[in-house]
C-alpha cells in the first residue's frame, strides 16, 4: 500500500475468501435490520456508542472509515454527528440496504458506500482517515483479522483511533456447548484457536490479550476496553420496558471495564490510538 493512491478508484474486485463471506451475509441482509432492531441489540449499540464517543474526533467533517459496516447503522449515526463516512463491506446485499436507508435519510452527501474487504484496503491512502471503526465483529468474520488490523492501522492517521468489537473466546456460555457434549478435543481446539467449526464460514473468537497483542504489533496503544453485555440476561426478556432497559444500560456502563466480569460478555470492545 502506497501513499498518494488514487482515491477515486474504489474497491469492486474481491478475493475468493471475501466473496464467500459476502455471499454468506448476502443471505442474511433481508432479516438483519429486523434482528438488530430488537432491544438486546439496541442495548449493545448504545453501550458501544457510550464507549467510543469520547474518543471520536472533535472536528466536524472528520473522515471516518466504517469497516464491515453492513447495513449502515454506524455510518448513519456518525454522519448525523457531523462526520464524513466511508462505509466498506463485502456484502452487496447489505450495502444495497444501506444505500437505500442513506438515500431515504438524505445522507448521501455525507456517506460513501464502497464494496470492499477490510483485509484489503489498498484503494485508500495511508493516513487518510481520522478514525476507523470495525464494530459488530467484522474482525471475527473477515477470515484474516491480522491483515485487517494491519490494513486499518495503515489507513488511519497518527494520533487517531481504531475501535473494534470481537467475539469473546472465554465467554462461559461458549464453553458450556462443549462441556455438555463431553467434547474434550473440541473444547481444547476452541480454547487454543478461538475458531468455531461447522459453519458456512469460520468465525474467530479472541482473548483480550490476543487483541491487545495484535494492536500493539501494529503500532496501536489500547486506550480503553470493555466487555458487553454483562447483565442483559437479568432483564428476563423485559428489555422492551424503558425503565428496565435504562437500568441495565446504567449497570453495563458502570461495570463493563471490569475484566473480572468478562466471562459473561458475548463480545469484547477495544479503542486504540495509533502512535
Amino acid at each position: 500500500m502506497q501513499n498518494g493512491r488514487e482515491e477515486d478508484e474504489k474497491m469492486t474486485v474481491l478475493g475468493e475468501q471475501a466473496r464467500a463471506i459476502g455471499r454468506y451475509f448476502d443471505g442474511r441482509a433481508d432479516t438483519y435490520e429486523e434482528k438488530m432492531s430488537r432491544p438486546y441489540f439496541r442495548l449493545l449499540r448504545e453501550i458501544t456508542w457510550q464507549h467510543i464517543r469520547r474518543f471520536l474526533p472533535r472536528q466536524r467533517g472528520a473522515r471516518v472509515l466504517d469497516a464491515g459496516g453492513a447495513t449502515g447503522y454506524w455510518s448513519m449515526r456518525l454522519a448525523r454527528a457531523g462526520y464524513r463516512v466511508v462505509l466498506v463491506d463485502v456484502s452487496e446485499e447489505m450495502l444495497a440496504v444501506a444505500q437505500a436507508k442513506i438515500n431515504e435519510a438524505g445522507l448521501g452527501g455525507e456517506i460513501e458506500v464502497v464494496l470492499g474487504d477490510v483485509t484489503d484496503l489498498r484503494d485508500f491512502s495511508e493516513g487518510s482517515f481520522d478514525a476507523t471503526l470495525a464494530l459488530e465483529e467484522p474482525l471475527s468474520f473477515c477470515g484474516d483479522p491480522e491483515m485487517a488490523v494491519a490494513e486499518m492501522a495503515l489507513v488511519t492517521k497518527r494520533d487517531s483511533i481504531i475501535a473494534a468489537t470481537v467475539l469473546n473466546r472465554f465467554r462461559s456460555r461458549e464453553h458450556e456447548k462443549y462441556l455438555k457434549k463431553g467434547d474434550v478435543e473440541g473444547l481444547e481446539r476452541y480454547l487454543r484457536s478461538g475458531t468455531t467449526d461447522g459453519r458456512e464460514i469460520s468465525r474467530k473468537s479472541f482473548s483480550a490479550e490476543e487483541v491487545e497483542a495484535l494492536f500493539i504489533s501494529n503500532g496501536l496503544e489500547v486506550a480503553s476496553a470493555i466487555g458487553k453485555p454483562l447483565f442483559a440476561e437479568a432483564a428476563g426478556g423485559r428489555l422492551e420496558d424503558k425503565a428496565v432497559f435504562s437500568k441495565i444500560l446504567e449497570m453495563e456502563l458502570g461495570h463493563n471495564a471490569n475484566r473480572s466480569l468478562w466471562g459473561t460478555a458475548e463480545t469484547l470492545e477495544f479503542v486504540a490510538i495509533k502512535a
